[in-house]
């Protein structure tokens, strides 16, 4: 669920006519993953969100660390026509971090995890 959370992160950039509307729904994603980690408060009524309180969260994921990919998506909503700055930006700031997710979800959190998380981003 940790690419599914990044896939529809990707679908909402995708789908946004106007990057102010995008930039909503990404930030709305932030807030309520962010939420997560507050423990008093269930999870959203959101399949993704339920199914990462229930599933990422147990495994040692924060719904912070989660979020943070949320960063690199909104990147490409910066400008109107994503230049090389923004396409650097969504590198890292989604593939590093999801990178870095997955391998400690395996156990392992390689030094070139990040690298190769960056370098999975821009292709």
């Amino acid at each position: 669920m940790l690419w599914a959370i990044d896939e529809r992160m990707g679908m909402i950039v995708a789908a946004a006519g106007e990057p102010a509307i995008g930039a909503m729904r990404l930030a709305w994603w932030r807030d309520a993953l962010t939420g997560l980690d507050r423990r008093d408060a269930p999870a959203p009524a959101e399949p993704l969100l339920m199914a990462a309180a229930e599933h990422l969260l147990p495994a040692g994921l924060s719904g912070e660390g989660i979020a943070a990919i949320e960063e690199g998506w909104s990147a490409l909503l910066d400008a109107e026509e994503p230049g090389e700055a923004e396409i650097i930006a969504h590198g890292e700031g989604r593939g590093a971090p999801l990178f870095a997710l997955a391998a400690f979800l395996l156990g392992s959190v390689p030094a070139d995890a990040v690298a190769a998380g960056e370098g999975w981003a821009l292709d």
